[in-house]
């Protein structure tokens, strides 16, 4: 764990000292529960959202809370509401819709995907182009666990300076559960964003660490 940890480490430094590109996974830390972040915005499935953010027309898509037999599995941990695409274990998406945003431009993001299936899709969709990222671009198995660490990741995406969000669009054959997306303001001219990432993920795996060791002090008492 501790050299897979290092390596991760040190492949977003090597990300953060590279010049500006478009929209990219920035990499992922194990969760259960999530590891948290926090930002600009957070979408917490809650309540409404934010004026301007809309599910686009034909998302299929349902808020739930814990396990919904034939519905949707909470993330690991997670006992708030969260987000199931399409729901019911059929074939669906659902896209959010950042276009018409009445606050600051958004950036960069990450959000806590739960029990990830390789062939769960997230688009992401910027002034910039199409970012595609896999369930089987952060897990082997075909089908996520719906309570490891593994399985249930905080997913970090990284924008270049200048470069805004549309749209995120959630696709999977059967279902896509995810909680807490937490955005960024978009960066200016400057290019922070993967360098900040860095010491977020960095943090948030010292964090994740530290609850699973005391997780395992617990079950040994």
């Amino acid at each position: 764990m501790r050299k897979l940890a290092a390596s991760f480490l040190l492949g977003i430094a090597a990300l953060a000292g590279t010049p500006a590109a478009a929209a990219t996974l920035v990499g992922s830390v194990p969760g259960a529960p999530d590891p948290g972040a926090s930002g600009a915005l957070t979408l917490d499935f809650e309540g409404a959202l934010p004026a301007g953010i809309v599910f686009a027309a034909g998302s299929t898509y349902q808020i739930l809370q814990g396990f919904q037999p034939k519905q949707g599995y909470a993330p690991a941990g997670d006992l708030t509401r969260y987000l199931s695409v399409p729901g019911g274990g059929v074939a669906g998406s659902a896209t959010l819709d950042f276009t018409d945003y009445v606050g600051a431009a958004l950036g960069d993001f990450s959000f806590y995907w739960g029990s990830i299936d390789r062939a769960n899709e997230l688009i992401v969709e910027t002034s910039a182009g199409v970012l595609s990222v896999l369930g089987s671009d952060l897990i082997t198995r075909g089908y996520g666990s719906e309570t490891s660490a593994t399985g249930n990741r905080r997913v970090a995406v990284a924008l270049a300076a200048g470069e805004t969000l549309r749209r995120l669009t959630f696709s999977s054959p059967t279902s896509f559960e995810l909680d807490d997306i937490v955005f960024q303001q978009a960066a200016g001219g400057a290019v922070p964003e993967p360098a900040t990432w860095m010491t977020m993920i960095a943090g948030l795996g010292l964090v994740g660490a530290m609850l699973r060791r005391r997780a395992r002090r617990g079950a040994a008492a």
